[in-house]
């Protein structure tokens, strides 16, 4: 009877702290859902004051939209770049093989047998 009771407290304690875990991942995503609320709500208002040819508003719309394109290709500046030195160094490497002396004297055998 007794083990039998300690296993219920276990139990119920189990259940406990999953309730507890629960609650607090219910309160986190209430919380994430009220803050997309808040976005959205921030958006219709934007939309809002642009069709109403507020020009505050799409002259700041305008200018994010241009940052956001300014650094995406920046971004890529540096990518392109980035491949550009990889490709002149690969360059550089087997320029280096095809005149290592293992290379030459290969070339020069080929050239003997033929």
């Amino acid at each position: 009877m007794l083990k039998n009771t300690d296993t219920l407290k276990y139990k119920i304690s189990l259940l406990d702290e999953t309730v507890f875990v629960c609650e607090q991942d219910c309160k986190r995503k209430e919380q994430q859902l009220q803050e997309l609320i808040d976005k959205k709500n921030r958006i219709e208002k934007l939309i809002m004051n642009i069709r109403n040819n507020d020009d505050e508003g799409y002259s700041k719309l305008k200018y994010i939209i241009k940052e956001n394109v300014k650094a995406i290709l920046s971004e890529k500046r540096v990518l392109i770049s980035i491949s550009i030195a990889a490709a002149i160094q690969s360059l550089k490497l087997i320029h280096t093989w095809l005149n290592n002396s293992e290379y030459d004297r290969c070339k020069r055998w080929r050239t003997t047998q033929r």
